[in-house]
């Protein structure tokens, strides 16, 4: 198999993969149902923007995506909601 401390990182490794994986599939949901609700123009499209903001907030901190990338996300996320008759 290989060293102890191998089979140690390997586990590790492992975890993270998991960690990771779920708080890129809540950002990818959390922002999908953001425009989705902008583009039908629902009255819950704010919170729903509220949430995405937050979700790629802590996705950056935490280092599992590019603060670039969240920024951009976050910036087409507000930019939809203000174009929005009635938004806010």
């Amino acid at each position: 198999m290989g060293t102890k401390s191998a089979i140690r990182a390997a586990r590790k490794a492992q975890r993270r993969r998991g960690l990771t994986r779920s708080i890129q599939s809540q950002v990818k949901n959390s922002v999908a149902q953001a425009h989705q609700l902008l583009a039908a123009g629902n009255a819950a499209a704010a919170e729903a923007v509220q949430e995405a903001v937050r979700t790629l907030d802590k996705a950056s901190g935490k280092g599992i995506i590019h603060p670039n990338t969240a920024g951009r996300h976050k910036s087409s996320l507000v930019r939809e909601l203000n174009l929005k008759p009635g938004a806010k």
